[in-house]
């Protein structure tokens, strides 16, 4: 099922704020109620996800240089 008809039937309210249709734009309920399903959901961040090439998911975050390195194969991957 489509995510906007989930929150129509949860909150029997429209997704999109205004009422220009050429140019749509979510509403702030639909923005919070979408950040709550992802909070109750337990989605967690993309470096929590990765696992290396080697099969390790010992991995150490480089925020200054935007990359991921296994501390086990000393593997960098780049633009993370």
């Amino acid at each position: 099922m489509d995510i906007k008809q989930n929150y129509r039937e949860e909150t029997n309210l429209e997704p999109y704020a205004g009422d220009d249709e050429r140019h749509p734009s979510y509403s702030n309920n639909y923005v919070r109620w979408l950040e709550q399903q992802l909070i109750l959901h337990g989605v967690v961040g993309r470096s929590e996800l990765f696992k290396c090439a080697c099969g390790s998911t010992n991995l150490q975050k480089n925020k200054i240089h935007n990359s991921i390195m296994c501390n086990d194969c000393k593997t960098v991957y780049a633009n993370i």
